[in-house]
């Protein structure tokens, strides 16, 4: 399965290629093969590569750092940190990426997700979600809440 990601949070329209995600099976879990414009911005996380980092929401995310939390309803962490195989490259403005997500990381029955897409730093820092909130459901000064 393909999808790509075209609009902000907000339901707006991004102005640049979108992000690609292909979901396929594969031994041992979910093969999720990332494709998405790179603009290094904010900069890499310090930790060590291959390896989870807290709080990776605050950056790009692309240089082989993983964050894999498991919810027990909304935001109440169960699990965090979770081991994860993940690769990563960054070639001519394009960053690809890779992961297998084991298949009991998956909560039962599980039939819906959303993806995400976080990038730039302060004011310029943009949100985006393959499934946004629909345009005429955002309150005014309403901020994303992913």
């Amino acid at each position: 399965m393909e999808f790509t990601i075209q609009n902000e949070w907000n339901g707006a329209p991004i102005a640049h290629e979108p992000v690609t995600i292909c979901l396929k099976p594969a031994p041992g879990g979910l093969q999720m093969d990332v494709s998405a414009p790179f603009f290094n911005d904010p900069p890499a996380p310090s930790g060590p590569v291959g390896e989870p980092f807290q709080a990776l929401w605050d950056y790009e995310g692309l240089h082989g750092h993983h964050l894999v939390l498991l919810l027990s309803q909304r935001r109440n962490i169960w699990k965090e940190c979770l081991p994860l195989f993940f690769q990563a490259s960054i070639s001519q403005g394009t960053w690809k990426g890779r992961a297998l997500i084991p298949w009991e990381y998956f909560p039962p029955s599980v039939d819906q997700f959303n993806a995400y897409a976080i990038h730039g730093s302060g004011l310029k820092r943009t949100y985006e979600a393959l499934y946004p909130i629909p345009e005429k459901e955002v309150q005014e000064g309403q901020q994303p809440d992913l």
